[in-house]
């Protein structure tokens, strides 16, 4: 069995396992009917959604519920209203598919939101598992491609292969799609203070909200610093 084999076939085990320390961060013996009072407030009216598309889409066996409402927190303070890509943030319709019968469908339709962003979350975690991530870092690699593209996720699992360190495999992805010679063509903003970071600052979210729902927050890999621009 291949050395790629190997990984999807631990990956495919993941649901059947209680893990803290790898793929799932779990914020055990969070009591969640404390949302109204934490600084998750502002989802407690949608947890029922959250936790129904998270079974839908078999997202919550690789994400815990409150890492999944960090990364909303982040991506939209729980806002729907907040603009066209609502809750969670879609791009494809809602955000930026102008002509699109769903563009801006997200605002109005929290529903519909949540829906298309699990099932943008599981086809990360499926695109990820076919590529024979390690299962140690594919929560990472998923919610960094959930910020800068399944593209970007999938370059970065290229050059995690190639050896790099994981922050570095990530900063030289996000280089090829948003730096020189691109039309982003801003490393800092879209590499330095988004991109790369995205994942660490959701764990930071969730390590606190965890603890105010009288959860303990299991640990998450620390990346080391990216080093430059690779």
């Amino acid at each position: 069995m291949t050395v790629v084999a190997v990984r999807r076939f631990v990956l495919l085990l993941i649901p059947l396992l209680l893990v803290t320390a790898t793929g799932i961060a779990a914020c055990e013996g969070a009591d969640l009917s404390r949302l109204g009072s934490s600084s998750f407030r502002a989802c407690a009216p949608y947890k029922d959604l959250f936790l129904e598309f998270m079974g839908k889409y078999g997202v919550d066996q690789i994400i815990d519920p409150v890492m999944l409402m960090a990364q909303v927190i982040r991506e939209s303070s729980c806002r729907a209203q907040v603009n066209c890509g609502g809750i969670m943030q879609v791009d494809h319709p809602c955000r930026v598919d102008k002509g699109s019968p769903d563009y801006c469908r997200c605002k109005t339709d929290v529903r519909f939101g949540i829906d298309l962003g699990m099932k943008h979350l599981k086809g990360s975690l499926d695109k990820a598992m076919n590529m024979g991530a390690n299962e140690d870092e594919v929560l990472t690699l998923i919610l960094f491609g959930y910020n800068r593209g399944n593209g970007a996720m999938a370059t970065a699992i290229e050059n995690r292969e190639q050896g790099m360190s994981l922050a570095d495999a990530m900063m030289k992805s996000c280089i090829k799609y948003y730096g020189p010679g691109t039309k982003w063509n801003d490393v800092d903003y879209y590499c330095k203070k988004t991109g790369t970071v995205y994942p660490e600052k959701i764990y930071s979210t969730f390590r606190k909200a965890c603890k105010e729902l009288g959860g303990t927050p299991a640990d998450v890999p620390a990346l080391s610093p990216a080093a430059g621009t690779v």
